[in-house]
């Protein structure tokens, strides 16, 4: 089950970067999985581990999979679309991340995505904070 609170979380954040000219959703930095990281809390590494521009790199957290962790340059770190799996709640070879993922997603279909995921989600309550 998607976890919509962190849904429209990245959401938000996504529409934010978007007005202020920030938002990409081709480039790892600054695509929704970033977004969705980023409202999360997350932190990027790339202060730590400059790897020749490679800016997909996160500080791990201990609610990351094991499985997800790599230590690069004696730093513990996360690809950001292992992150924001890991934040949604979704598993590998899940459509749901391969279609918020995509390079060529535009903000009208993530908004439809999102609108989908969040009406499909029948543990949510009408009046929930983020309603």
């Amino acid at each position: 089950m998607i976890n919509t609170t962190a849904l429209l979380a990245g959401l938000a954040e996504t529409e934010a970067a978007a007005v202020r000219g920030e938002w990409d959703q081709g480039e790892w930095e600054t695509c929704f999985a970033a977004m969705v990281c980023t409202a999360a809390g997350g932190r990027w590494a790339y202060a730590e581990v400059p790897l020749f521009g490679d800016r997909t790199y996160l500080r791990t957290t201990p609610e990351d999979h094991p499985h997800t962790r790599r230590t690069v340059r004696g730093v513990s770190v996360v690809r950001v679309w292992d992150r924001a799996r890991t934040v949604l709640g979704l598993e590998y070879g899940e459509q749901q991340a391969d279609d918020l993922f995509r390079a060529d997603a535009t903000l009208e279909r993530l908004r439809w995505l999102v609108r989908e995921f969040v009406a499909a989600d029948t543990t949510r309550v009408v009046g929930d904070v983020d309603d």
